[in-house]
């Protein structure tokens, strides 16, 4: 996805004078520059564990729905809008629970939507579908190797669930860990909150 749903983190710099840097992932947007941080905000250390995580959030939707899902990814009709429905459902309840979704968010998915080579290419079909290149990505066994302060956060109702970010708690040395209220995207869930937290640490570190 491009970066534009990320603009709001303008407001680490602009409330704590630290330089932020915004980019697009390769072939998607406008820009290739890659940048390392000290925060790992809703993410996985390993495909697997996330696809799990998606699976169990997705059992716990009406088999019907379920099984509508699985129908278009077998059919390779998942462009059709009962198909984009179903997941904007799903997404409402585990990506972002602000409705409407801000329009950032909204422009990201557009964006991607223009053209979803990259994303189909290295995941699949959909996060319940992993068979892109990247479905044994894992990093779990380098995580010890990563030495400078890192703020681990997740969401009670996302992909990034405890049990996926536990390997970035366990074995990173320097680590905080810290759960935010809503699902996978508390800058906008979350604001706030959101934002005095990723400051303050990064101020601290």
């Amino acid at each position: 996805m491009s970066h534009v749903y990320m603009q709001s983190h303008a407001e680490i710099f602009t409330t704590y004078n630290i330089p932020v840097v915004f980019y697009d992932q390769l072939g998607t947007g406008s820009t290739a520059l890659v940048f390392a941080a000290s925060v790992i905000a809703n993410a996985a250390p390993s495909l697997k564990l996330w696809e799990q995580s998606m699976h169990h959030w997705l059992n716990k939707f009406p088999e019907d729905f379920r099984e509508m899902l699985k129908r278009h990814e077998r059919d390779g009709t998942t462009s059709s809008e009962e198909y984009q429905r179903g997941m904007k459902e799903f997404y409402n309840k585990h990506s972002c629970q602000v409705i409407p979704w801000p329009a950032e968010l909204d422009q990201s998915f557009a964006d991607m939507d223009v053209n979803p080579t990259v994303y189909t290419t290295m995941f699949g079909t959909s996060e319940f579908n992993l068979t892109g290149s990247l479905i044994t990505w894992d990093v779990t066994d380098r995580l010890d190797r990563i030495s400078c302060p890192t703020l681990v956060c997740n969401g009670h109702e996302e992909g990034a669930q405890d049990f996926v970010v536990k390997p970035f708690i366990e074995k990173i040395p320097k680590v905080k860990w810290v759960k935010f209220k809503k699902s996978h995207i508390p800058f906008y869930e979350d604001r706030e909150y959101y934002f005095k937290t990723i400051g303050n640490f990064l101020t601290a570190a």
